[in-house]
């Protein structure tokens, strides 16, 4: 994930009305997905970061209802169970999913000029998408179709 990640830092992002609204010197281009504090990327300090972690989470969300709809039992998981998360199964069958994520958050990032209205830093530094913001990103990611990788991965195994 570092290399992968890796390939993307430093492409520009384009901004607009920062010069009223200052935006941190770090946003005009994409920054590192994995920091030091807070043990991880799920505390974006950066908008292409903060624009993963919404679409990861509209994964899941989607990937859970198709697991259910089929039948699985999103407790039941391979490589993502530990104590902590609850539907190991819905990690472990979105993980091809996730370069379809990144592909349309990454094409919307290079060509999407931005604003520092569309993103707030919350106390802990923590980069949010704003109500507008979410519902571009949510344009953009609408037709995910998880079902049919699940319909694909039962297929093999059964």
């Amino acid at each position: 994930a570092q290399s992968y990640f890796g390939a993307w830092h430093g492409l520009p992002i384009k901004w607009s009305g920062f010069k009223k609204r200052p935006i941190p010197p770090d946003w005009f281009e994409i920054a590192p997905r994995t920091k030091t504090w807070r043990r991880g990327p799920k505390f974006a300090q950066h908008p292409v970061n903060a624009m993963l972690n919404y679409g990861y989470g509209m994964l899941i969300h989607q990937v859970q209802i198709q697991a259910v709809a089929v039948g699985l039992d999103p407790a039941i998981g391979i490589i993502h169970g530990n104590k902590t998360n609850a539907i190991p199964l819905v990690y472990d069958l979105m993980e091809p999913l996730r370069p379809i994520v990144d592909r349309k958050i990454l094409e919307f990032a290079l060509s999407h000029t931005f604003t520092p209205g569309d993103f707030t830093i919350n106390r802990m530094g923590g980069c949010r998408l704003n109500p507008h913001m979410t519902r571009l990103l949510i344009q953009r990611l609408a037709n995910l179709d998880p079902g049919c990788v699940i319909q694909s991965i039962l297929t093999r195994l059964l």
